[in-house]
């Protein structure tokens, strides 16, 4: 399985059992790339789970005295 790199335009070898969500390397620009369908193969640039940090500072957040 094969899918086009949007940084570069190569085509990215995909393993079989590649999922959605599973983070991948261009060959050709070294991008890394998150797979977001696989039926066609379609990747995008991939930034880190942003949604997790997010949760952690709102855990950092909870139990703080707002009166400094």
């Amino acid at each position: 399985m094969k899918a086009k790199c949007p940084s570069c335009g190569a085509w990215v070898n995909l393993e079989d059992d590649v999922d959605v969500g599973d983070q991948v390397e261009c060959s050709d620009c070294e991008e890394t790339l998150k797979v977001i369908h696989r039926n066609p193969p379609k990747l995008e640039f991939y930034y880190g789970d942003y949604e997790n940090d997010d949760d952690e500072a709102e855990d950092q957040d909870e139990g703080k005295d707002e009166d400094w």
